[in-house]
């Protein structure tokens, strides 16, 4: 179990990665953070940080047309070669 004393209030996910969601080093805390400014100005630079190192480490390539392309074809092919009636 994480230990927010000891973590500094991060909490990490089953890969031993930050979970920005679930630390409470990120949540606004009404000591330090008068304002949104001192509350991004406090978190800014550990956020950048910690997203930086939780990148892929390889670029993605997301498609989703070449599928629906081929249902469509798919589609007009069927629906060109059904007998008229």
């Amino acid at each position: 179990m994480d230990d927010p004393e000891v973590d500094h209030g991060l909490a990490y996910n089953a890969l031993g990665k930050i979970d920005i969601l679930r630390s409470p080093f990120y949540e606004p805390d009404g000591e330090y953070d008068e304002s949104v400014e001192d509350y991004i100005n406090r978190i800014l630079y550990y956020l950048a940080e910690t997203i930086d190192l939780q990148k892929p480490k390889t670029p993605w390539l997301i498609s989703v047309t070449h599928h629906r392309l081929h249902h469509r074809l798919l589609l007009h092919q069927l629906r060109s070669s059904a007998p008229s009636s």
